[in-house]
C-alpha cells in the first residue's frame, strides 16, 4: 500500500501529545483488505502499550531508555511493557503472542528482521490491535511506521566522504546485520552517491553486526592486508562500528583516515569534536521516534483511524565539527 509521508516537527509532536485521549482499545474490523485501521473508542482506562524491541544493546539501550522516559512522563495516559528479543526472530514472534495474550491495546515493534514479520502482522490484525513500527518497518504490513529514511543517512555519509576526498580515494564499508532494513537502505544510499564518482574505489566490504569489537577486528585485518595502506575512508552503518574502526586505525597510527557513522551517540559526538579525528556522524532522533510512536499508539488504541502503512518521518541530521556543539 502506498505510504503517506508526514514531516515531524517539535510543535506538531507536542500537539499530538496534547490531543491524545486516555482509553483502552476494543476490537474492530481491520482486515488486510481495508485501507484504514479503526478501533472503537473506550475511555476511562490507561492504554497498555507493549513494546517489542529487537535488542537493548548499544544504541538500542538508549531507545529503551527513551521509551521508559516517555512512560514516566505520561503515566496518566499509558503503561508500557518492554520485551527484548535479543536479536532472535522467533523470540520476537513469541513475545508478540505473549503481549496480545496479556491484553495489549497497542503493539510497538522494532523488528529484528523487517522481512520476517508476517506472523506478527497477522496476529495483530486478527486481534484488531494496532501495530506501530519504530525505526524500521515490517515488510508484511503495519498501521504506522515512525522512523527516519535510512537511505538519507547513507547519502549523508557518502557525500561527506566524497567531499573530504575531493572525489578521489579508496573506501571500505562496514555493514550492520545482514537483512536489516537500516543495513540495506543505508548502503543503498551510500552506493547511490559513490557510484557517481569514477575516482572513488571500494576496497572491501564486511558486516560487523553493529558491534564495535567486531568492527575493530575487521578493521585491524584490513589495515594489515595488502591494501591496508590505501584505505582513505570508512563508511559504517552505525557509530559503534565507525568508532571500532577508528580505534583500530588509531592503534595502528592511522589518524589520516576519514570515518562516517550513524546515530550521533554521545561518544560519537566526542569523536566529531576531537581534532585528532576526521569523524562524521548522522543524528537519528531516537527520542522523537519513541515519543511519536507512543503518541500514535495511544491515539490508535483510542479509536483514531489512519490509512494503513502511514509513514511518519523524523529526519536525519548530519553532524560535523561545524555544528557538533549544538548536540553535545
Amino acid at each position: 500500500m502506498k505510504s503517506r509521508f508526514v514531516k515531524i516537527i517539535a510543535v506538531l509532536s507536542c500537539a499530538i501529545l496534547l490531543l491524545s485521549a486516555c482509553g483502552d482499545s476494543s476490537t474492530s474490523d481491520s482486515d488486510t483488505g481495508n485501507s484504514e485501521f479503526e478501533a472503537e473508542t473506550v475511555t476511562g482506562e490507561i492504554v497498555n502499550i507493549h513494546i517489542l524491541m529487537n535488542d537493548t544493546k548499544d544504541f538500542q539501550a538508549s531507545i529503551k531508555a527513551f521509551y521508559e522516559k516517555w512512560a514516566s512522563e505520561n503515566s496518566d495516559q499509558a503503561e508500557i511493557t518492554i520485551y527484548d528479543a535479543e536479536g532472535d526472530v522467533n523470540t520476537q514472534v513469541s513475545q508478540c503472542d505473549m503481549a496480545l495474550t496479556k491484553g495489549a491495546d497497542a503493539i510497538v515493534i522494532v523488528p529484528v528482521d523487517s522481512a520476517t514479520c508476517d506472523a506478527i502482522t497477522e496476529m495483530c490484525e486478527e486481534e484488531s490491535v494496532p501495530l506501530i513500527c519504530g525505526q524500521n518497518p515490517a515488510d508484511s504490513g503495519y498501521d504506522i511506521w515512525v522512523g527516519s529514511d535510512h537511505t538519507n543517512s547513507g547519502i549523508f555519509e557518502a557525500e561527506y566522504v566524497v567531499d573530504q576526498l575531493e572525489g578521489e580515494g579508496d573506501v571500505v564499508i562496514l555493514y550492520g546485520s545482514l537483512g536489516n532494513d537500516a543495513t540495506n537502505k543505508r548502503w543503498d544510499g551510500a552506493k547511490s552517491v559513490l557510484e557517481k564518482y569514477e575516482g572513488i574505489n571500494i576496497l572491501a566490504e564486511s558486516t560487523a553486526n553493529w558491534i564495535r569489537d567486531e568492527a575493530m577486528s575487521v578493521m585491524e585485518n584490513w589495515l594489515q592486508s595488502d591494501f591496508g595502506d590505501e584505505i582513505d575512508a570508512v563508511i559504517a552503518g552505525n557509530d559503534e562500528m565507525a568508532i571500532g574502526a577508528a580505534l583500530a586505525a588509531a592503534d595502528a597510527g592511522r589518524k589520516d583516515i576519514i570515518f562516517a557513522g550513524v546515530d550521533a551517540s554521545s561518544e560519537a559526538l566526542e569523536f566529531v569534536a576531537d581534532d585528532e579525528f576526521n569523524y562524521f556522524t548522522v543524528l537519528q532522533d531516537g527520542e522523537n521516534i519513541c515519543k511519536t510512536a507512543c503518541e500514535w499508539a495511544v491515539k490508535l488504541a483510542n479509536g483514531e483511524s489512519v490509512e494503513k502503512e502511514t509513514y511518519v518521518d523524523v529526519p536525519y541530521v548530519p553532524i560535523t565539527k561545524d555544528n557538533v556543539e549544538d548536540y553535545r
